[in-house]
Parts: structure tokens; C-alpha cells; sequence
């Protein structure tokens, strides 16, 4: 009987385990699913629409503003100015207190003895989307934003974590008296704070990963790499709009809700991302987190399911680190809804000793 009884609930383990590979599986081949189909149905149409309108209109030259692009610009246009001190160096004179890199990869503003923050964005973006922060926090600390190798003023430049990293350490070093910094990273940029902050512990005061709470593994990145592959064989008017559709539907977010500049959104999945997925594809960062002794703050949007999905195995693998969730926000939640995003990001600052 005890026989009987010790095999059934090794069957029921078993069962169990397999529901969940399953449901695993399922969830990953729906994801996968549902974003090739955008992108084939987007690809297709706007091909079909432009080769009608290739017999029937003149080339112009001029590209057409997504609409996307001028959703970013209105919320960019809609944001308080802030105080004259927080203007930022790149559309403005320069002030006593903001500076560009000599390479024009980022930009540093605020008190340079203050505590330092470090911003790293995300894809499909460039430093610009921290423009609030840069001015916001410069009150207080040395606000620095770094575009990311494929992204920005580095658009030409291939992504390499390797390289990068230690090109912000150097940064840092350079606009810091004691080489230290809170580094506050969303989506790829998160990734790459995680790395930043496992190889330079002495110089992370605090780690801020915000919508990348996902380990990229091979099966649920596959998304991510039909688009990059899609905008491989396109043109650059097709890339511009079928990434800007595909992203918009697929985590319902604001990708371009910074100011339009050269090179600014244009980095995400077709010029910048295949390097960037091929250098983070198949890496696990949880043990890499895990490697940091120091304070933690995952900080994500809410209605952002893939980017939270691992979102409990990340918060475990910090020492004692902190979750908050930002209501109404999906992917960028610093754009989406910045006064909510400055707040936990202020609280963190506050609990923290530098």
C-alpha cells in the first residue's frame, strides 16, 4: 500500500513538472507566435503599399514622420522645462554644470563632488530618454547618460558588453571624484548595468534595473531576432515603420518619446539590436545580480508581462533589494509615466547609503 501511495505521488510530481514544461513552452511558442505574425503581416503591407506607390509617385527623398516618432515628440514638448540649472547641454547653451564627452556619447550635468547617477537606455532609443532625469535629479547629484554602442552618436559603432563596460567605468572614473555612481539601466541598458555592477562592485553604489526583469534565454528572445533578421532584408523606410508598428503593439509602449535627433530611435531591432541580442542571447544575469553585494531596486512597469517574467527569480538572487511596480507603465516606464518613475527612483536614492 505505502508502495501504491509513494508511486502515485511520484506520478502526480512528475505530471506536475511536465504541465509546467509544457505551459513553458506553450507560453514562449504564443509569444513567438504572435510577434513573427506582426511582423510578416506589417512586412508584407507596407512592402505591397510601397511598391504601388513606387509606380505612381516620384521619389521625394523625404522620410515620413512614424507616428510614433510624434507621439515622442508631443509628450517630449509636454514635460515641464524644470529649472534654468538643469537644462540639458545638448539643445541649450552650455552651463557651468553639463558637459559633452569628448566622443559625444554622453552627456554629464549637475554638481561634480555630488553623488552620481549613471543612465543607460534602452533600445529603439538614445541617452535623450533620460532628459527629464538628467534635469530633475542634477539638483542634487551628477547626472551622466551614455548612449549605447549601435544606439545614438554610436550608431556605428557594433554592440560589445565586453568593451562597453569598461568604457563606462572609465566615465565614471572621469566625472566622479571618488569613481563611484548608482547606475540606473532600462531594458538593454538594465542588462548592462547588471554587468557593470558584477564587474565594478567598488564603483556601484546602488543598481537600478528597470523592464528587464526576463532572462534572455534562446526560446523567448526568438521574437527579437525574427524582427532583426526582417529588417536585414528591408529597406530603410520599411525598418523604420514596421519596427515602430511591431513594438508599439507588442508591449504597448512609448519607443520614441524622446525628442527626435540624428541618430536618435533609430538603434532598436534592426540596426543596433542583432549585435546587442547576439552579445546578450544565451547569457544568464541572474547569477551575475547575484554577484552584487550591494543595494537593489528592480523597478518596472506594471502592464510589462515578458519583461517581468522572471521578475521573482531576479528580486531572490538580490541582497535584501527592493520591487516597485509602476501602475499604468508597459516597457518605459520612464517615459510612460516619469513623475511615478522619479519617485521610486528618489525613494531608492534616499534609502541608500552612498
Amino acid at each position: 500500500g505505502a508502495a501504491v501511495a509513494g508511486a502515485a505521488v511520484a506520478g502526480a510530481a512528475l505530471g506536475a513538472a511536465v504541465g509546467a514544461v509544457v505551459a513553458e513552452l506553450e507560453h514562449a511558442a504564443a509569444t513567438m507566435a504572435t510577434t513573427a505574425s506582426m511582423v510578416v503581416n506589417e512586412s508584407l503591407r507596407i512592402l505591397l503599399l510601397h511598391r504601388r506607390r513606387a509606380v505612381a509617385l516620384p521619389r521625394t527623398g523625404v522620410r515620413r514622420t512614424s507616428r510614433l516618432e510624434t507621439l515622442g515628440r508631443i509628450v517630449a514638448a509636454a514635460r515641464p522645462a524644470g529649472p534654468s540649472r538643469t537644462t540639458t547641454g545638448v539643445t541649450a547653451a552650455p552651463v557651468p554644470s553639463g558637459r559633452m564627452g569628448s566622443m559625444g556619447d554622453f552627456e554629464a550635468h549637475g554638481p561634480v563632488g555630488a553623488p552620481a547617477l549613471l543612465f543607460l537606455h534602452g533600445t529603439r532609443l538614445d541617452r535623450s530618454a533620460w532628459t527629464r532625469q538628467l534635469r530633475v535629479f542634477a539638483a542634487d547629484h551628477r547626472t551622466i547618460a551614455v548612449d549605447l554602442p549601435g544606439h545614438g552618436a554610436l550608431a556605428h559603432v557594433p554592440f560589445g558588453l565586453d568593451p562597453f563596460v569598461d568604457r563606462l567605468a572609465t566615465i565614471v572614473r572621469g566625472e566622479t571624484p571618488d569613481g563611484r555612481a548608482v547606475v540606473v539601466g532600462h531594458s538593454l541598458g538594465g542588462y548592462v548595468a547588471i554587468e557593470y555592477a558584477m564587474r565594478y562592485p567598488d564603483a556601484t553604489a546602488g543598481l537600478v534595473v528597470s523592464n528587464a526583469s526576463l532572462e534572455p534565454r534562446r526560446l523567448l528572445t526568438i521574437p527579437h531576432r525574427s524582427v532583426a533578421y526582417v529588417g536585414s532584408l528591408a529597406g530603410e523606410r520599411i525598418r523604420a515603420r514596421v519596427t515602430d508598428r511591431v513594438r508599439s503593439r507588442a508591449y504597448r509602449s512609448i519607443a520614441a518619446g524622446a525628442p527626435a535627433r540624428a541618430g536618435a530611435g533609430r538603434g532598436l531591432l534592426f540596426n543596433g539590436s542583432r549585435n546587442a541580442v547576439r552579445d546578450i542571447i544565451g547569457q544568464q544575469f541572474i547569477p551575475k545580480l547575484r554577484a552584487y553585494p550591494g543595494p537593489v531596486l528592480l523597478l518596472n512597469g506594471a502592464d510589462d508581462p515578458l519583461f517581468r517574467r522572471d521578475e521573482g527569480a531576479f528580486l531572490a538572487a538580490t541582497r535584501g533589494g527592493a520591487l516597485r511596480l509602476v501602475a499604468g507603465a508597459g516597457h518605459v516606464p520612464a517615459l510612460e509615466t516619469p513623475d511615478e518613475f522619479d519617485a521610486a527612483l528618489r525613494w531608492f536614492l534616499d534609502s541608500i547609503h552612498w
